[in-house]
């Protein structure tokens, strides 16, 4: 399991987790997040880049959502 720690003043605000379902060491694996969602990374980019993935996975599920209730709003104004 790999997890993603994030911290405001040594406290736990969030964590990501995923586990690796699919590859071994020095090849392309793949990894099962929390949500279910399948990402793609190679071994060898390192836990950083893994880390960014799945960072981004869910800025960009964060995105999406606030955009969608966004579009709520101005279709009742």
């Amino acid at each position: 399991m790999f997890i993603v720690d994030l911290q405001v003043n040594f406290t736990s605000i969030r964590k990501f987790r995923c586990v690796r379902i699919k590859g071994e060491k020095h090849e392309m694996c793949e990894y099962q997040l929390d949500d279910k969602t399948v990402i793609k990374h190679h071994y060898d980019d390192g836990p950083e880049a893994l880390a960014v993935k799945i960072l981004q996975h869910y800025m960009e599920k964060r995105r999406d959502k606030n955009e969608g209730q966004e579009m709520g709003q101005e279709s009742k104004g």
